[in-house]
């Protein structure tokens, strides 16, 4: 679950720094490649153009996600016997590749 995904992220960068909390200013260093860079510039022109226009994405998708979800509910899901987080075999994928076992 994200708490904060209604909230721009310009706002909880803002309270972060003004609460002197960490915040992690270095980007990933393949960022270059990847499409998401572009689709955030696509949401923000397209966001000062019309405003609310994340918004009603955003409440679209938590729409569409809610009827796929019963249409499809997911089967197989359990916890990782390490973490505890949902996952679809005993140990989930991020324990296998730290390395972590019981």
């Amino acid at each position: 679950m994200k708490p904060l995904r209604q909230i721009p992220e310009k706002e909880v960068a803002l309270y972060a720094y003004l609460h002197d909390l960490p915040l992690g200013f270095g980007g990933c260093p393949y960022s270059h490649e990847a499409m998401r860079k572009e689709i955030r510039v696509l949401l923000n022109d397209f966001e000062v153009k019309h405003p609310g226009t994340k918004y009603a994405l955003l409440s679209g998708f938590d729409k569409i996600s809610g009827i796929l979800g019963r249409e499809f509910p997911q089967e197989g899901l359990s916890e990782c016997s390490i973490c505890g987080q949902a996952c679809t075999a005993e140990i989930c994928q991020a324990c296998k590749l730290l390395g972590r076992s019981k």
